[in-house]
């Protein structure tokens, strides 16, 4: 029966006979045939445009296959330095250990001015109590399949050497590099404890009795001094909070430093000397501490540091104090 259209206080409707057929749904297979019909023709249309266009010297096909190029050399690079290593953490992927430490880890590559091809990460971290984005990029040498880094910086501040050591240390023990003895997982921060390499760098001082064993134990006062020279060796007897293992004068000496020297200003006990060990790949690490003495506990504490005659800040500090407490253990 023919369908009628009727309308009734302004409102269409529509009403169909008994003998109407019932609407057929098109088969799924046949609905998946049409549109890879449908698919393949558009691809054949866009084929066919860019040849149109290649002949009358409107040539889009080059660019889109270099961009295609381009693009799988640069996620080449991201791989090479993902699934590398430093030399000095072997046993971890640069890749796991960033995307576990780090916040909404992203990474990208690209070309330098300069023609340099450099792999770029950025993720979220604490530094200084504060939230930041840290940026690191590496310079990739595809002849060699080495790389190296290039800049690191916290919310595009430049970060020096030192707290480029300190923030790879960090990442690889899994620990975040805020003093407030905060970590961070995933973007997600949970309170821990601040750790230190040595497992007794959060003891307390030893006793009077301990102190006195120890004394007949340290070495002869430094010819080198500038003030209260029983000042510098009541503190050489003493012990730092820090490095609670030994004496400090046991702790800072010709073992581990060359050229030392020892000062006290204001009460202050100042040291300075080369360490022997590396504090920076390829630098020279100088070094120098200012203790101050804390009545109440009867020990002396690290006032300041500064390391190749710059002021270092307390990530620096803690980074520096766990490579003297790893040595003397």
């Amino acid at each position: 029966m023919e369908t009628i259209r009727q309308e009734e206080n302004g409102v269409v409707q529509s009403t169909s006979g008994p003998n109407d057929a019932p609407s057929v749904k098109t088969p799924l297979f046949k609905r998946i045939s049409r549109g890879v019909r449908t698919l393949i023709f558009s691809i054949a249309t866009l084929v066919l445009v860019l040849k149109v266009l290649s002949w009358i010297g409107i040539d889009l096909i080059t660019p889109i296959d270099r961009a295609l190029s381009q693009f799988s050399a640069q996620q080449k690079y991201v791989d090479m330095v993902r699934e590398g290593h430093f030399a000095a953490h072997t046993d971890q992927k640069i890749g796991d250990a960033f995307d576990k430490f780090f916040g909404s880890p992203r990474w990208s590559a690209f070309d330098s001015d300069t023609g340099q091809k450099i792999v770029e990460f950025t993720g979220d971290c604490t530094y200084l109590e504060q939230k930041v984005k840290a940026r690191m990029q590496f310079v990739v040498n595809p002849e060699t399949g080495s790389f190296e880094i290039h800049t690191i910086g916290f919310n595009d501040i430049p970060q020096n050497r030192l707290m480029q050591a300190a923030l790879l240390a960090k990442v690889f023990e899994g620990k975040e590099i805020a003093s407030a003895g905060k970590t961070e997982a995933n973007g997600e921060a949970t309170t821990a404890q601040t750790m230190a390499t040595h497992p007794e760098a959060n003891s307390s001082p030893p006793s009077s009795a301990e102190t006195t064993t120890k004394q007949q134990q340290s070495p002869p006062v430094a010819e080198t001094q500038v003030g209260n020279k029983k000042l510098i060796e009541d503190a050489m007897y003493s012990y730092l909070v820090e490095i609670p293992k030994d004496t400090i004068g046991n702790v800072f000496n010709e073992t581990l430093f060359a050229d030392i020297s020892w000062g006290e200003t204001n009460g202050d006990i100042v040291f300075s000397g080369n360490y022997r060990g590396d504090i920076v790949e390829g630098e020279p690490s100088q070094l120098e501490f200012t203790f101050s003495y804390q009545e109440q506990g009867g020990y002396y504490h690290i006032k300041s540091m500064k390391f190749n005659g710059k002021v270092t800040n307390q990530e620096q500090i803690d980074y520096i104090v766990e490579k003297i407490n790893y040595a003397i253990q």
